[in-house]
Formats: C-alpha cells, structure tokens, sequence
C-alpha cells in the first residue's frame, strides 16, 4: 500500500490530526504496520509518548517492527497532568544526548511513516533550502491568537495550508537545539496561557527571528496532515487500485450540522470518503481520479 500527495508524489509521512478511527484510515494503519523501513544512519527519531499510548501508537508500533531505535522520555509519565507544553524540554532533553546531523520529531498518537527516511527523503529536504520542515495545516491553532512572522510568512491565495503544525517536524539537529532551547526559555514565562508547544513553538520562532531557517511543507513533498473542524474538512481520500490518494480541498464552504457525518460517494469504481460533507465536489473528484488512471 502506498499513500500519494494529490501530485501523485508518495507521502512519507501521514498526520492524522486525531482522525485514526475514521475507517479508511484504520485501514491505512493496518495496511502500514509492517511495512520495511529504511532509515538512514544520519537520521535520529524523538517521539514523546506517555506510557499509556506507547502499546496503542501506530507509528511506534511500526519502529518496534523494523528494530528501530527512537528517543522518548515521557515514557514513565502518566496522562494524568500531563500538557502538551511539556514537549518542550522533553525533545530539548533528547536533542541534547542526539549526534546524527538530523532528527525526525513526531507526534505517537495519530501519525504514520508510509515510506523510506534514506537519502531519497534527505535529498528531498536539502531540495526545500531549510533547516528545519515543519507539518502545515490549514487551520491555526491556538485561534485565538495571530502571530503574525510565523501565521502570515506562509500565507497567500495560492496556498490552502499556511499553519504551522508541530505534529511532524524534521531538520538540521543543530538547528533544532536551538530553535528548542529559545522554546524552552519562552515556555518558562507563557506555558501558563496555552498548553500547546504548538503555541510556544511559534513564539520561539517569532521572538527569535528564526522564520529564515523554518519552513512548512505545505506543497506536501514530504509530510501531509490532514485536518476537520467541524464543519471544514480539508481533505478527501480516495481509494485506488488498493493504494490512497489524499487530496487538499481548496476555497471550500460547507452547510452541515455541527455533528460530523459520514458520506459514502462511489464515482465510476473508486471510492471516495468525504468528512463532513461531499455535496458540490463530485465533478472535481471525478476530474481528479480521471488524472490518476491517466
């Protein structure tokens, strides 16, 4: 099984944003459990997990299958006051004990490598000129705050994913130490008004001047996220010839309850499952699976 970006181009690595028990991607997680991963000797993985998602993590679930070692240190922490900003100085620990020129930081909950971490996926980044990638999305999280070097840097008409997201993020492992270590020290002075790292990230980030050397995949070269509100999905995926095409929406508006629904819609023989909502989309998925089987 192989998972494309809308270009056709494989995805490495998939965040679900907390979508893991939506059926087609339960079927994706099985179908990448024991998928062979090649990583390269240059390349360190940190996933923070607490000890009771460690059994149930998809992604871990797959490093323990191909004798993959990763760096945690939450894995004697309960759930039980736990915050997310509490990440921080986790990763910073793990960064500081890591000698490979490069780390892969993921999220244990809802995240999956579908492919490779060689010298292919390197080369890929070397490609983007950054020295560190992060997720983008398309909502912004915290909302209810703007900042704006980091919020608005990516943002034009062009781009339905302007939004940091700090569910997957790969770099220079110099690069990372610092950008953690000026998170760490505003996270000492803010953690108390968001427990999202997400939030902390993107102060370090701002306050530090580092948007030069921080960029979000948001042509999905290397990472996809997918993200649903309520009533704002920004993603359909398609089933095709037993592999998953996960197509960005772009300029979508929706009329739906606030309760998510699932709709089923068959276009000639592939399979289509579109959260909340698919009405007014049927000719561009049409259009869009006639490009596959081109």
């Amino acid at each position: 099984m192989k998972i494309f970006n809308e270009n056709l181009e494989r995805i490495t690595i998939l965040h679900m944003a907390g979508k893991t028990t939506m059926p087609e991607f339960k079927t994706i997680i099985e179908g990448q459990k024991k998928n062979l991963i090649i990583k390269d000797d240059s390349i360190s993985i940190i996933i923070i997990a607490t000890k009771n998602y460690i059994k149930d993590s998809p992604v871990i679930n797959q490093l323990k299958f191909n004798n993959i070692r990763y760096y945690n240190g939450a894995q004697e922490l309960d759930e039980e006051g736990w915050s997310n900003s509490m990440k921080i100085d986790l990763i910073l620990n793990n960064l500081k004990k890591i000698k490979t020129e490069y780390t892969l930081i993921l999220d244990a909950r809802d995240v999956l490598i579908c492919d490779h971490l060689n010298k292919t996926f390197i080369n890929k980044f070397k490609k983007l000129n950054t020295k560190i990638l992060f997720n983008a999305s398309s909502s912004r999280y915290p909302s209810w705050i703007n900042i704006k070097a980091v919020d608005t840097k990516y943002k034009n008409n062009l781009q339905s994913k302007p939004f940091l997201n700090a569910g997957v993020c790969f770099g220079e492992t110099k690069a990372l130490h610092a950008m953690y270590q000026a998170a760490s020290e505003i996270s000492k002075k803010y953690s108390q008004l968001n427990k999202s790292e997400q939030f902390i990230l993107k102060l370090a980030i701002s306050a530090n001047n580092l948007t030069s050397v921080v960029s979000l995949d948001n042509e999905d070269k290397l990472f996809k996220c997918v993200h649903q509100s309520i009533d704002k999905p920004d993603f359909l995926v398609i089933r095709e010839s037993g592999n998953y095409v996960i197509k960005n929406i772009r300029n979508y508006q929706y009329k739906t309850s606030r309760y998510k629904k699932k709709i089923k819609l068959k276009i000639e023989k592939a399979k289509l499952i579109l959260y909340p909502n698919s009405k007014g989309h049927e000719e561009e998925v049409k259009t869009f699976i006639d490009k596959i089987r081109k």
